[in-house]
């Protein structure tokens, strides 16, 4: 059997983009189920928060949307090193075929489930943490709406 190739530049990042989206995705998403079971402190159930605390992402998050110049992930020095190696607008591209910002809000909401049960199973009152993932993952979906309306480079 021979080893994976890696791309050349003159072959294009088009091919293995797909492959590598689904890569990135489903390692996203893992980690945020396997993060939230295995290593959160079950004492984080039953912290005593201030509620409100928990709605703070749906509301910070789509504000600093309005003000923000270029999509957070938009890293101009990045992206020109990757469009030089593989053609102009490749991590534009790239960008707008991974989603970075529904993968983080897609965590965020799983993250969340996960850690409603295991609260539940801790009885805990309010789970302020499991809230406040679901609210952080509400939140990114929001800003990558608020950014998609302002047309944003790579939304």
């Amino acid at each position: 059997m021979s080893p994976i190739q890696l791309p050349r530049a003159d072959d294009g990042l088009a091919r293995w983009q797909p492959v590598l989206v689904l890569v990135i995705w489903l390692a996203g998403l893992a980690w945020s189920v396997v993060a939230m079971t295995m290593f959160l402190p079950r004492q984080l159930c039953a912290a005593p928060f201030p509620w409100p605390f928990a709605i703070v992402p749906v509301v910070f998050f789509p504000l600093s949307g309005l003000f923000a110049k270029r999509a957070p992930y938009d890293v101009p020095w990045f992206a020109e090193m990757v469009d030089s190696r593989f053609g102009a607008g490749a991590w534009s591209r790239f960008l707008v075929s991974l989603k970075p910002l529904l993968l983080i809000a897609t965590g965020g909401l799983c993250a969340g489930g996960v850690l409603l049960r295991s609260c539940a199973t801790e009885g805990a009152a309010f789970p302020f943490i499991s809230v406040f993932m679901a609210s952080g993952g509400i939140g990114f979906l929001l800003l990558h709406v608020v950014l998609r309306l302002r047309k944003m480079a790579g939304v």
